[in-house]
């Protein structure tokens, strides 16, 4: 099996020789040219993620790779909800590496019910499949098309990358990409009626609830020492890039999973119109930093107190209360890069 980086393709080829004895040597040769420790995989495939596609990514490829690499690999199929509540970690002492088969949330959950074990999340390779709705964290760390990621995987590529932890009514949450507050908070959560939908889910509801019914929100936002409190659209806080694997969309221009900073965007209170052209520029590379109506810096931790809205965002997931506090854990895990 050999990857073509011009067509980003792998393909299978047969050798063919006239006496077995030159076919042994040809395999040998190439076995000292790729030759690597062995890995032990552990994957978990979410059947529920985005268009759900991963059980059809997983047979067609993922397996069919893995098979021709000199690696174990133990399927796991997530069936259940908060499948890794009730998940054994004691399988995972044998393995080198974990790969997930999913969205942002699916990694999330799995880093969370980790962290909050004691165990020492530098002991594996994390690498993430993207078959969720958005995606960002794989393409942060393998571009963005699906052969990126599986080539990943197979290349083993490991570094040390930030983690963010979010306490949100004394629940602890290992994040991957983004917490968001606000109008975005409100949109993912009615946009949670239609999955069926995948991404576009996110376009249909976010143009109702622009157009069709109109709020404020409030809350008390505290980072680098200062204490504010007023009406927002947003805020929004991440650790990388956070961009779209299917489109322009770039969330934190400049955001880097290895600075050991948090990322802190705050978006005033305006109208619809003003709105929709904030959003534009967020989808059009990031150019939203450039308006006078949203604030960025670079902080270690920020607390968001809500007033008058208690649902947050957190990579993709909806969770809810009134106070989340978010802290940055620099080189917390190491993540298969490209």
């Amino acid at each position: 099996m050999v990857y073509h980086r011009q067509k980003d393709k792998f393909k299978v080829y047969r050798l063919k020789h006239s006496t077995h004895a030159l076919a042994e040597e040809v395999v040998e040769k190439i076995n000292q040219k790729v030759s690597q420790p062995e890995r032990n995989f552990a994957v978990f495939v979410n059947p529920i993620s985005g268009n759900k596609t991963s059980k059809e990514v997983y047979d067609n490829w993922i397996s069919n790779i893995l098979d021709y690499t000199n690696c174990r690999y133990k399927l796991y199929d997530l069936d259940q909800a908060k499948y890794f509540e009730s998940f054994d970690l004691l399988e995972l002492d044998d393995c080198t590496d974990i790969l997930c088969v999913g969205g942002d949330g699916t990694m999330q959950e799995l880093l969370t019910v980790l962290y909050n074990s004691g165990a020492d999340l530098k002991r594996w390779n994390f690498s993430i499949v993207p078959t969720g709705s958005q995606n960002a964290l794989s393409c942060e760390l393998n571009g963005r098309t699906l052969t990126g990621a599986l080539l990943t995987i197979v290349k083993g590529h490991g570094e040390l990358c930030d983690l963010m932890k979010i306490v949100i009514e004394n629940k602890e949450i290992i994040a991957t990409t983004a917490i968001a507050w606000g109008l975005v908070s409100d949109i993912s959560e009615i946009a949670e009626n239609y999955r069926i939908l995948g991404a576009l889910r996110y376009e249909i509801t976010g143009f109702l609830r622009i157009f069709k019914e109109w709020k404020s929100y409030s809350c008390e936002i505290l980072a680098n020492g200062i204490n504010q409190s007023a009406d927002y659209l947003c805020v929004m806080v991440g650790n990388h890039c956070a961009k779209n694997l299917t489109g322009n969309e770039v969330v934190f221009p400049n955001g880097n999973i290895k600075d050991g900073y948090l990322d802190l965007e705050i978006i005033d209170a305006v109208g619809r119109i003003k709105t929709s052209k904030i959003f534009r520029k967020l989808r059009n590379g990031g150019l939203h930093l450039k308006s006078k109506k949203v604030h960025y810096s670079k902080t270690k931790e920020v607390t968001i107190n809500t007033i008058n809205h208690n649902i947050f965002n957190v990579d993709g997931e909806i969770f809810y209360g009134k106070k989340a506090h978010i802290t940055i854990l620099p080189e917390h895990a190491r993540f298969l890069m490209k």
